[in-house]
């Protein structure tokens, strides 16, 4: 599959994105995260935000660390969705409980606990953390982790 090859940048024809949008809508949690990042970034499709969280949120569900990763920062800037500091911490948990078993994973983690996690231990306050690490809880129950790494 091209879209687990190749690294999101480097998506420049038109046709690439195409084949990728068919893969991402059947459920494949890498090419979720690579849908998400060229709509984040405006790589070969429109720079939509908004659109990219649906994709990695699509994937986070799944159990893609760098998803929920994203997914965390997401919330926590408030970039295609609403600020929401407990959302972030949530999905900044569960990534942090992951084993990271790829570079991509490992990257995604290392910038989970370096910056992601930090800033938002810094402006959550005890009530608002209490109901993120419940929240991480409901979301652990509902998706379980039902992705495979990539061949």
């Amino acid at each position: 599959n091209i879209c687990r090859i190749l690294v999101p940048p480097d998506f420049e024809h038109q046709h690439l994105a195409k084949a990728c949008i068919l893969n991402a809508s059947n459920e494949d949690a890498y090419v979720q995260v690579a849908m998400g990042y060229m709509y984040q970034f405006g790589e070969t499709l429109e720079k939509n935000e908004g659109e990219s969280v649906v994709w990695y949120r699509k994937a986070a569900e799944q159990g893609n660390l760098p998803a929920q990763v994203l997914l965390a920062n997401a919330y926590l800037e408030g970039m295609g969705i609403e600020r929401d500091l407990i959302e972030a911490f949530a999905w900044s948990s569960l990534a942090a409980e992951q084993e990271a078993k790829t570079n991509w994973d490992k990257f995604a983690k290392q910038q989970n606990e370096l910056s992601i996690s930090k800033a938002i231990e810094t402006n959550i306050t005890p009530e608002q953390k209490q109901q993120a690490l419940e929240r991480a809880e409901e979301y652990r129950k509902k998706y379980e982790k039902k992705e495979t790494p990539p061949e």
